[in-house]
């Protein structure tokens, strides 16, 4: 299986969501070798018997898997051993795959945090919260939305959003390209496609890893 890129940089994510970082060292006989180093700042010990998610991409291309920690060789780095792999998923990092989600999210379209440059909208969550309104993310990819909500826009409107990953908050503008509408309750909500504007590689990775997370998730269920 041409599957692994030696020497890439690799997330490994356990059932808690929390992760570790290290290097893919080999790959022999179906079993993965990790490398990872206690002088990382995020190091983690995982232990035997651990189910894993793992992350990495070599250039465009990014895969993520899940497998089972099979034994843990100490030292000055720490090696971890993979086996059991499977669930293998390959993503382009500008590739809009789209998951299902829930996720509550702010917007407006206020001019002055629109014409704002997005570095410094970062300083301004507070203030972009009491002047927006509250909506869902129906689904997430790394290049876009479907916003729910019950308020109604043109489509090409730009506007500014401000979700949460885990905590992390993403300020990103974004353009409205499709509507529709459904009626709940004999209430209008109204269902808008969006396409990020300004998200950044950085960004758009930490999209894509929750992604994989989410999708890991559902599959579980």
């Amino acid at each position: 299986m041409n599957l692994f890129v030696l020497n890439s940089k690799i997330e490994l994510i356990d059932d808690n969501d929390e992760s570790t970082y290290g290097l893919i060292h080999d790959y022999v006989d179906d079993k993965l070798y990790i490398s990872t180093t206690p002088d990382d700042k995020e190091f983690k010990i995982l232990r035997i018997g651990d189910m894993v998610r793992g992350i990495f991409f070599s250039g465009a291309i990014g895969k993520s898997f899940d497998a089972i920690v099979s034994n843990r060789i100490s030292g000055e780095i720490i090696i971890y051993e993979l086996t059991n792999i499977n669930n293998v998923t390959t993503i382009q990092r500008r590739q809009d795959v789209r998951v299902s989600c829930s996720i509550p999210i702010y917007f407006t379209d206020r001019e002055f945090f629109i014409n704002e440059d997005r570095k410094h909208l970062i300083n301004q969550i507070e203030d972009i919260k009491l002047n927006s309104t509250e909506g869902i993310i129906a689904d997430l990819s790394g290049g876009g939305i479907k916003l729910v909500t019950s308020k109604k826009f043109n489509p090409d409107e730009i506007l500014v959003f401000l979700f949460y990953l885990k905590d992390k908050p993403i300020i990103v503008k974004g353009q409205l390209l499709h509507k529709a509408i459904n009626i709940v309750k004999k209430t209008p909500l109204y269902n808008y496609g969006v396409k990020f504007l300004d998200i950044t590689e950085a960004e758009r990775e930490e999209i894509i890893r929750f992604l994989f997370i989410l999708m890991r998730k559902n599959r579980l269920r």
